[in-house]
């Protein structure tokens, strides 16, 4: 085309020389050497006429190389660059103001968007912190209503609070004087009790020395039985004796009587052994009625002496069970008088209490009335608070109004940020159908083109590809509650293009801007995200 159009400039010129001739030739007035003159400049023009076409087309040129430039520019694509080389050296320097133009633009793009997003987010939370304040503003001048409607009923019932507290001195000071009658007549009763335990642990020991004795008479009566029974025997073998000497007796009577006169002084002799021999067995009778009536009175005694054991082994139960529970009676009374005590010094504090709550009451009533002062004080003041923070309100909402339509002004050139990312996303889309990804290759575009983050899915929505090693595993759900859920709608319907707002990140609370597609080469899922941060170093599809 340019040189058809250099052809045609030269067609064009030597018509305009051929057109001058015949005009000079026509004209009679000029002499030979002025048409010399005329014919031999003629190249010169014809040369200098095609130079300046030559200038003109080559200015041309780069004229509207700039101009497409600028018409990217003016669409609010500040990532556009030259589509070829000023060839014009006198204007070169053009191309690095443009260069330097559009890293200009795309800081003052990120400033905007920084200052959009921000004042957008700022704007809602001074909303929503507005309506917050209003509402605990309304609850706390509801609250201060009640404390003003509580400190005049307080107010009002200081004057009866005070006659109760007298009351309730008086009535602590006589239950103060009936405690110490109930102490004093506790410590009597712990005293009485102590001292008879004294007397039943005494008698308790009388008791068993008792005991002790009429075990030791026991002993001896039965030792003393033993010697009668030797006694007994004894008296038995007198009584033998004096069988076997009446028997001597009448043998030696017999013998007298048969010896006749010769006999006669032995029969004398034999009379004495006789009576001698009855006395024996008298005595010795005798002696064994006294040893049986002896055993018989030692046996009673005995019994006595067992009963006597018995009855004071009963008697030391029964008083040891008493003593035990007397002493539990003691230790009960103890109890007792150590709660008296501690209800008497009670009484005593609570005593002194009423004389300070009588006096504190006095206090309460002047307080109450500052109170209801200063809580009427306090009305008016977040009365006035209330119109402020109305007004607040109306400012945020305000500020909601500027930032649409600021918005307004960043909308097409955020849509022109979309079309690179999106333009991008078919590029990736395009590699990855060639087989000509993985991660390596992943990471390298996102240098390149300065992207932030890239995620490519497998048809479950699994992320298999990302220049994040966390971002691996990252799965897109059907859930509609996250900011995912919009890319995973692309799994079902491959034709959609999904491009998100400048808006805060879930994860990291970061802004980011996000757009996807679908694969090219099957079922899947193709993000780009931006943060805010990397607008000024992301340089559009082209780059990729």
């Amino acid at each position: 085309m340019t040189r058809m159009r250099f052809y045609g400039v030269i067609a064009a010129v030597i018509i305009s020389g051929i057109q001058i001739l015949i005009n000079i030739m026509i004209i009679p007035k000029l002499d030979t050497s002025t048409l010399s003159f005329l014919f031999s400049a003629l190249p010169v023009f014809i040369l200098s006429f095609v130079a300046l076409e030559f200038i003109r087309n080559k200015l041309m040129n780069c004229i509207g190389i700039l101009e497409n430039c600028l018409q990217e520019f003016a669409r609010g694509n500040f990532l556009a660059t030259l589509k070829a080389d000023i060839q014009i050296e006198e204007l070169s320097h053009l191309e690095g103001l443009l260069k330097k133009v559009r890293e200009e633009m795309k800081n003052w793009i990120f400033h905007i968007l920084s200052a959009e997003v921000h004042l957008k987010d700022l704007s809602r939370l001074l909303s929503q912190n507005a309506m917050i304040s209003l509402e605990r503003m309304d609850n706390i001048n509801h609250s201060v209503a009640e404390i003003t409607e509580g400190s005049m009923q307080a107010a009002s019932d200081s004057a009866e609070n005070a006659a109760i507290s007298e009351e309730l001195l008086s009535s602590n000071m006589e239950i103060a004087d009936f405690g110490k009658h109930v102490l004093k007549f506790a410590n009597d009763s712990v005293y009485e009790i102590d001292r008879d335990s004294r007397v039943i642990k005494s008698a308790l020991d009388n008791v068993q020395e008792i005991e002790g004795l009429m075990m030791k008479s026991f002993q001896h009566i039965g030792a003393l039985k033993q010697y009668l029974d030797t006694i007994s025997e004894m008296a038995n073998a007198i009584s033998g004796i004096a069988k076997q000497t009446n028997l001597l007796s009448l043998n030696a009577s017999i013998e007298a009587a048969k010896a006749g006169e010769a006999g006669k002084g032995f029969r004398v002799v034999a009379d004495e052994i006789k009576k001698l021999a009855e006395v024996s067995a008298t005595t010795a009778s005798h002696i064994n009625r006294n040893i049986v009536q002896i055993q018989e009175n030692m046996n009673d005694t005995m019994k006595t002496i067992d009963s006597g054991v018995e009855k004071s082994r009963q008697i030391k139960n029964i008083s040891g069970e008493a003593n035990h529970n007397l002493l539990h009676i003691y230790e009960k009374i103890l109890e007792i008088v150590r709660c008296i005590e501690k209800i008497s010094q009670n009484i005593t504090e609570q005593t002194h209490a009423s004389e300070l709550l009588a006096k504190n009451i006095e206090n309460i009533a002047q307080f109450t009335h500052e109170i209801d002062k200063t809580t009427r004080c306090m009305s008016e003041k977040i009365n006035d608070q209330v119109g402020s923070i109305t007004e607040n309100n109306k400012i945020s909402q305000n500020i909601g109004g500027i930032t649409q339509e600021f918005n307004k002004f960043i909308e097409p050139i955020e849509k022109e940020i979309e079309r690179e990312l999106i333009g991008a996303c078919n590029r990736i889309a395009a590699c990855l159908a060639q087989g000509n990804l993985n991660d390596l290759a992943v990471k390298r575009i996102c240098v390149e083109a300065g992207i932030t983050e890239i995620y490519i899915t497998d048809a479950s929505g699994k992320t298999v590809l990302c220049n994040n090693p966390m971002g691996i595993g990252f799965t897109f759900k059907d859930e509609p509650n996250t900011q995912a859920y919009e890319f995973y709608k692309i799994l079902n319907k491959p034709e959609l293009q999904v491009c998100q707002r400048m808006m805060l990140r879930d994860l990291d609370g970061k802004y980011f801007k996000f757009v996807g597609i679908s694969r090219a080469d099957g079922r899947g899922i193709i993000q780009i995200g931006l943060s805010l941060e990397d607008i000024l170093n992301f340089k559009g599809q082209y780059a990729i």
